[in-house]
């Protein structure tokens, strides 16, 4: 993302005050819950073995699907540049009672608040080009991806993809949200526009189903569709 550390918090701290809303007005009630269903059906086709699994929420904000998988015994790790995205994700937690342990992860500033029960890690770092990803335990088993991507302007997206393939187990599932634009909108951004054929090309390793439209509009319907794809990592 190219904007600085800063501009970002400025952004969420007039959000979480009740200002301009920005790209979470069209957050549905419940929307996470969806999306949280989609990946936990998709993961247990292929373990059916298993009742716990992975999640990674990169550029996260303060996406209740974070706690709602960990309230449902699940591990998650959520990863944003801006403190005060995250500050607002932790307190969600607070009448669960979770204990943060905050530490530095690297030596480029990135910190990390980890529950105690283990499960649940927040990462405040630029999750491009940070050293502090490549220090997550990998062998995730499925991404959240909510109009991540989608903001990332096209030069950027193969460095994105690049730096997750990696933390994924096989048989990793993204649920990856985006944005359609109207034809005369489609060089504008961000949000940028998505379709098949722009997930495909930065996602060389994944098989890619386009699912459609999604329940959740976003914030400015007149020009904008928000899409989704479900992407399976390949088998060697």
């Amino acid at each position: 993302m190219a904007l600085p550390t800063t501009t970002w918090d400025d952004l969420w701290t007039d959000i979480v005050s009740g200002g301009n809303m920005r790209w979470k007005r069209g957050e549905a009630e419940g929307n996470y819950k969806r999306q949280f269903e989609f990946l936990h059906r998709e993961l247990t086709k292929h373990h059916p073995d298993r009742s716990t699994f992975r999640f990674l929420v990169p550029l996260s904000g303060d996406c209740p699907f974070v706690r709602y998988a960990w309230s449902l015994g699940h591990s998650v790790c959520a990863v944003d540049l801006s403190k005060v995205a995250l500050a607002a994700l932790r307190a969600q937690f607070a009448e669960d009672s979770v204990s943060w342990e905050e530490s530095q992860l690297g030596e480029d500033g990135a910190r990390v608040w980890r529950s105690q029960d283990g499960r649940l890690e927040v990462v405040c770092c630029e999750l491009i080009t940070s050293e502090a990803t490549g220090q997550l335990v990998s062998g995730f088993d499925a991404v959240l991806d909510k109009d991540a991507f989608g903001a990332l302007a096209p030069e950027v997206r193969e460095a994105y993809v690049k730096r997750i393939t990696p933390l994924l187990a096989p048989h990793a599932q993204v649920l990856l949200e985006g944005k359609q634009r109207r034809e005369e909108d489609r060089e504008a951004g961000p949000p940028f526009h998505l379709d098949l054929d722009k997930v495909k090309t930065r996602w060389p390793d994944f098989d890619v189903v386009y699912l459609g439209e999604m329940p959740e509009q976003p914030y400015d319907i007149a020009s904008m569709k928000q899409i989704g794809f479900h992407l399976t990592a390949k088998q060697p």
